[in-house]
């Protein structure tokens, strides 16, 4: 089975549907454990601290994504767009 680019834009749906409902089950699930997350505003967290500060420090109420592209380098999809 391979994973195409259509997978990889699901998987970014269930991240930021997760992300809206505060869903930290789902984003340990989602996230790889050496996530390292960099915000819009430089502040970068890990994985435990970004779900940790979900709720309290970062909270989304919807988001909308455009020009995505997912490009494959190997066994690694890169998503590249813009968020609002």
């Amino acid at each position: 089975m391979s994973i195409t680019a259509k997978d990889i834009l699901a998987l970014e749906d269930q991240r930021y549907a997760a992300m809206v409902a505060i869903d930290k089950a789902a984003l340990g699930r989602l996230f790889h454990d050496e996530l390292v997350y960099t915000h819009s505003s430089g502040a970068i967290d890990t994985k435990a601290s970004f779900i940790a500060a979900m709720g309290a420090k970062y909270t989304y109420t919807a988001s909308q994504r455009t020009e995505e592209a997912v490009r494959f380098y190997g066994d690694t999809a890169l998503v590249t767009g813009r968020a609002v």
